[in-house]
């Protein structure tokens, strides 16, 4: 059984990584990158293709409804993981400085039951 100050915990450390993917994702608003405001299926993954460019730091976050855990990857274009983000919730953000310019995968997967609206952006 969690105590009261166990549950106090938790829940402010799924309120920081919420407001840092909410920070992220305001600081990418003005960015010349990928916006996407869509739905991801239960228990599925919207897959998204974008080119970062080499040696500029890249930047992705993706914000939820509240309704599921929504997780975070990031691929190259040889499949290699690059970045993940896996809180608890539906906020994640990834960031990372390319080796080369390419083409990146962005999956966004939801992990609950039931349809989730969120919002994308990169920079």
């Amino acid at each position: 059984m969690a105590t009261k100050s166990g549950l106090k915990s938790k829940l402010v450390a799924g309120a920081v990584v919420f407001a840092a993917a909410l920070a992220s994702q305001a600081a990418l608003a003005g960015a010349g990158g990928l916006r996407a405001h869509d739905v991801v299926r239960g228990n599925h993954a919207d897959i998204y293709n974008v080119t970062f460019t080499g040696g500029t730091t890249a930047e992705v976050a993706v914000l939820g409804d509240g309704d599921t855990d929504l997780d975070l990857y990031v691929f190259d274009q040889n499949g290699n993981l690059i970045c993940r983000a896996t809180g608890r919730g539906d906020g994640e953000a990834c960031r990372w400085r390319p080796r080369w310019t390419g083409p990146f995968r962005i999956e966004v997967r939801n992990l609950g039951g039931i349809s989730n609206r969120y919002r994308l952006a990169t920079n």
